[in-house]
Order: C-alpha cells, then sequence, then structure tokens
C-alpha cells in the first residue's frame, strides 16, 4: 500500500534538516583527522609546554616538506636580529668555566674507569654546553629544570655562579612555586648567554666560528616538528634547520656539512639513522689562527718525547725564544698568542710526578680564569724562557659524553621513560636524548693551529721562569679566548703521533 504523497514529502524535508544539522559535526572529524602527509607539515605544531620558548608567540610559517626531499628552512626561519646577547663578562665566564671544569673531571673519571686514562685526551666542553642548550629548548618539566641545573643554574638569573667553584652542579633553577616562569627566564638567559659567545667570535679578525644544525625526520607518520623550537635555535643559534628523510642521503648531506663546517677536520660525524631517530642536532666549533710569532723547526739536535709510558719517541720539535713562563697550581705555564691577540694556547707542563689529567682535575673555574687572563698583568720586564714544544696532530674518536654527564646530574633527558621534550615536537610516544657524543681534532705546527669539535689556574705568584720550558714529556693544552677567560678547547698529549702534522694552509 502507498503512503500518502504528503507523508513522503515530510520525510525527505525532515532527511534535509537531518543531513544540515549532522554536517558541522563532520566537517569537525575531517579537521581533526590526520592525513599521511600531515605530520611531515611543522605548521600544525602543539603549543609548547613549560619551556623556554613563549606560548604565546606566533608560530613561525615553515614550509611543507615535500616526501622524500630534503628542505633547508632557513628561507622561512629568519634569525631574529633584536634577540638579546648576555656580554661575556667575568660572572658569565665562571658560568662557562664552572660547567667546563665539572664535564672535564666528569669525563676524566669515565676515561679513567674505562682504563683510558693513559691515552690522548681532546675536549671542546663549549661544544657539549651548547648542543644540549639547543635540546634544552625542546624540554619541559623536571627535564628542563635539571639540564638548566647542570648548563648554568641560578648563576644564569642572578649573574653569581655557585661558591663551590665548579665541583658540582649549579642547583636547581626554580622551585615548584616558581614553575615555568623561572624556567622560561633561565633557559633564555642560557640562549643568551651562548649568543654572547657567538657575537664575541665575529670580530675583524674572525679565527673562532660557531655553528650547527637540526634536523628532523619527514618520512615518518608519528612525528611533527614544533617550529617555536625551530625559531627559537635559529634566533639565538643562528643555525640552519632541515627538513628530511632519514635515509642514506640524508646521512651524506649531515657530513658533507659537518664537513664544510670544520674545514675538513670532521669529515663523519654518523653513520647511518636508526628507525627511532626523530631529530638530530649538532653543534660545531671550528678554530682556525696564526701564531703571533711562529715557531723555528729544531733542526741542530735529534729531539725526544718522553711519553706516559716511559718510552721515548723522536719527534719533530719547534722552538722559540723569548715567551713569559709563569708559575701556575700544579706546574709552569706560557701562553703563546695568535694574531690579533684574542687568543691564545695556554700550554702547561705539570710539576716531576704529576700527570696532566690530574692537574686538570684539581683546577677550579677561578683558576681557569685567573690563568687566561694573567697574561695582561704580567710585567713587561720580567725575564724570558726559550720553549720548545713538539709539532703535533690528534683527533678523538667519537666519546659517548652520557655518562659523564650523568655523573654531573643531567639523567632525566636520557631516560626514555621520564624525559620530557614535549615542546621540540609531537610524537607517537616519548622523545629522549639517546646519543650525545663528541669528537674533536687539533693540528699544532710551526705556523699555527687548527681545531674543530662537534657536539680549559689559579697562579699562586708569578714567579721568574727558568731559562727553558721543554715539553718533552705529557703535558697539557687549551686554546683560549684572552678577552673573556674562556677555554674552547682542552687537551693532553700523552704521546706524539709519529705523523708530522700537516701544513696549516692560508
Amino acid at each position: 500500500m502507498r503512503r500518502p504523497k504528503s507523508h513522503q514529502t515530510m520525510k525527505t524535508i525532515l532527511a534535509i534538516i537531518l543531513i544540515i544539522l549532522i554536517l558541522p559535526f563532520a566537517a569537525c572529524q575531517i579537521g581533526d583527522s590526520k592525513s599521511p602527509s600531515e605530520p611531515n607539515n611543522p605548521t600544525a605544531s602543539p603549543t609548547p609546554s613549560g619551556s623556554g620558548t613563549p606560548t604565546k608567540k606566533p608560530t613561525p610559517n615553515v614550509t611543507p616538506i615535500p616526501p622524500g626531499k630534503i628542505v633547508n628552512l632557513m628561507a622561512t626561519l629568519k634569525a631574529n636580529p633584536d634577540v638579546k646577547a648576555a656580554k661575556t663578562d667575568e660572572d658569565k665566564a665562571a658560568i662557562l668555566n664552572d660547567f667546563t671544569v665539572r664535564l672535564i673531571r666528569a669525563q676524566l673519571a669515565e676515561r679513567e674507569k674505562n682504563k683510558e686514562n693513559n691515552k690522548n685526551f681532546l675536549l671542546s666542553p663549549y661544544v657539549m654546553q651548547s648542543v644540549l642548550a639547543m635540546v634544552a629548548n625542546g624540554a619541559g618539566g623536571d627535564t628542563l629544570t635539571e639540564m638548566l641545573a647542570v648548563l648554568g643554574g641560578e648563576a644564569l638569573t642572578s649573574g653569581h655562579p655557585g661558591g663551590n667553584s665548579g665541583t658540582s652542579g649549579g642547583g636547581k633553577s626554580g622551585s615548584n612555586s616558581d614553575g615555568a616562569a623561572t624556567a622560561d627566564a633561565t633557559l633564555r638567559a642560557l640562549n643568551e648567554l651562548i649568543l654572547g659567545t657567538r657575537r664575541d667570535s665575529e670580530r675583524e679578525l674572525q679565527q673562532l666560528f660557531i655553528s650547527g644544525s637540526i634536523w628532523y625526520r619527514t618520512d615518518v607518520e608519528d612525528f611533527r616538528i614544533n617550529p617555536n623550537f625551530l625559531q627559537t635555535n635559529a634566533d639565538y643559534f643562528g643555525i640552519p634547520s632541515f627538513g628530511a628523510p632519514f635515509n642514506d642521503d640524508t646521512v651524506k648531506a649531515v657530513n658533507d656539512l659537518i664537513d664544510k663546517q670544520t674545514k675538513g677536520l670532521i669529515k663523519e660525524i654518523i653513520k647511518e639513522f636508526k628507525d627511532e631517530n626523530r631529530v638530530a642536532l649538532f653543534s660545531t666549533l671550528l678554530f682556525e689562527a696564526k701564531w703571533l710569532h711562529p715557531f723555528a723547526e729544531a733542526h741542530e739536535q735529534e729531539n725526544w718525547f718522553t711519553n706516559i709510558d716511559g718510552q721515548k719517541q723522536s719527534v719533530r720539535a719547534m722552538w722559540v725564544k723569548d715567551e713569559i713562563v709563569f708559575e701556575v697550581k700544579g706546574g709552569q705555564a706560557t701562553l703563546r698568542p695568535y694574531e690579533g691577540e684574542n687568543y691564545a694556547m695556554l700550554l702547561i707542563l705539570p710539576d716531576e710526578g704529576t700527570l696532566p689529567t690530574d692537574l686538570l682535575k684539581s683546577w677550579t673555574a677561578d683558576d681557569w680564569y685567573k690563568t687566561i687572563m694573567i697574561r695582561r698583568k704580567l710585567d713587561a720586564t720580567r725575564a724570558y724562557a726559550a720553549i720548545t714544544l713538539p709539532a703535533f696532530t690528534f683527533g678523538t674518536d667519537k666519546d659517548n659524553m652520557i655518562p659523564a654527564l650523568e655523573a654531573i646530574g643531567m639523567e632525566l633527558v636520557f631516560d626514555e621513560g621520564a624525559a620530557d621534550l614535549s615542546s621540540m615536537g609531537s610524537v607517537a610516544g616519548n622523545l629522549y636524548v639517546s646519543e650525545l657524543e663528541h669528537k674533536a681534532k687539533i693540528v699544532v705546527n710551526e705556523q699555527g693551529t687548527i681545531a674543530a669539535a662537534v657536539g680549559s689556574a689559579l697562579c699562586s705568584n708569578v714567579s721568574m721562569p727558568q731559562n727553558f720550558l721543554t715539553f718533552d714529556r705529557p703535558f697539557a693544552y687549551a686554546i683560549v679566548d684572552l678577552n673573556t677567560g674562556v677555554p674552547y678547547f682542552i687537551g693532553v698529549m700523552n704521546s706524539i703521533d709519529e705523523t708530522p702534522p700537516p701544513t696549516i694552509k692560508d
């Protein structure tokens, strides 16, 4: 039996009304769903929580990444030229040097535990502090608080380093009542400190080159980068960011960039990406300078170096006269300036019976600062000494830095279950730092020094120097900034490679 036409008309009208009511909800569901390519578009990232990036900051416009392509985002992520930089005064240098002392001690202790204390040693605490500061811009909660405590703590905002002079962490950077506001202020102060060192390096005669890069993964569905994280690092670190698939092509691109940033000293930092990798961060440091007064090669006689094991090695010795030598805690030292007299190599010959590593472990942040700055106080009328130093080159393997950082109080960021890197991006799981490594190389010869890294002494008095200071046994050295009192590279030579150092080219 057919229903009346009026009844069918009413049914049609009700169906149309129902469709109209449902459409807005359907549109919301479509808008909230994620297409396969959406994780590759970082413009829709979550709002940061508990990080040093202000939550009200406009989201940067980041170009979507085509599948399978490597895209440099510097075209859209412009560094803000108006961000504030901290002046590297004595207090700020003390913050940098405090971290340096704690990391050096922890890493030397780790090497001793692994029975590697007889090997040569080279570390740039600065690049480790820098790359961890980059990570901290993506951290939140207790992870951020702990990282900031190790990287500078309350001294970053108070301007006064802790009284322990490098014997422990800098203290918590904010109580529970202070919350995210204190963490934000401390993180901003850390960023301003790093930016200040970058601007210090940009002198008319530039010899220190600070760089790096960030790479985030675009060939997975479970991760989206936070554009504010990239923008903050662009503002303070001036580094490029890349969206890329984590494949062999990207491995090559990463290593090619590292090779370029370190002028060929470090050609490879990564062999492959692992399936679980989502973000890779790199900090690089290159130092290249000629001596203010070059060494002469010592041809007159055969020169010997007694290594840490007591074995004598024939070495190519370099010689220079009229250098000031002064006493430091545990030995004697000289500061050899480079052209421009902004930087110098601090060479330390320990007292007989003292190992260079033991000397380095005994020094405080104050010892480093006063030793570096002493050159400006030395009386030009004092006696001078002739210096004999072996030419040398040394490169490290990749050193795992996680145990050393854990030893000085940074643990949460390496804990896959407890780490909070939520301000770095969104992930279907939890982000944590799975690897933290350091690699470095140095070449010292008659003309000057070139050194690169990826990922320095309380003077009891100034005594009259001996007539000669001969570095013919294990010694310590550092490349230091004479204006700020900050060491950028610190090393120990326990033995000399028989391969002569290459000539430093113009």
